[in-house]
């Protein structure tokens, strides 16, 4: 969580959130974990890669998923704290 935080502090010293988007992030984030896994398949049909690409990495990115829905509550309210003390839009 200390890399998160310090991640979202710099973020919030360059962007404005509303609240259902700090409420997004959680989602979002494992989306792009998704992405992953999404592109590394695609790699393998085309032949660039091999699917052994995508399954050495799938408990990481198991992993990623289940500690961002872990910490879901905890990652909102940083990103929206940090909103609020930035006088942005929450």
């Amino acid at each position: 969580m200390p890399l998160l935080v310090r991640f979202l502090e710099g973020f919030a010293q360059h962007a404005v959130l509303n609240t259902a988007e700090c409420a997004a992030l959680p989602d979002l984030i494992n989306l792009r974990v998704l992405h992953n896994c999404v592109y590394f398949v695609g790699r393998a049909i085309t032949g660039e890669d091999t699917i052994d690409t995508l399954t050495t990495r799938a408990n990481m990115y198991a992993e990623r998923i289940i500690w961002v829905r872990k910490h879901e509550k905890e990652i909102v309210a940083t990103i929206s704290d940090l909103m609020r003390s930035k006088d942005h839009s929450l």
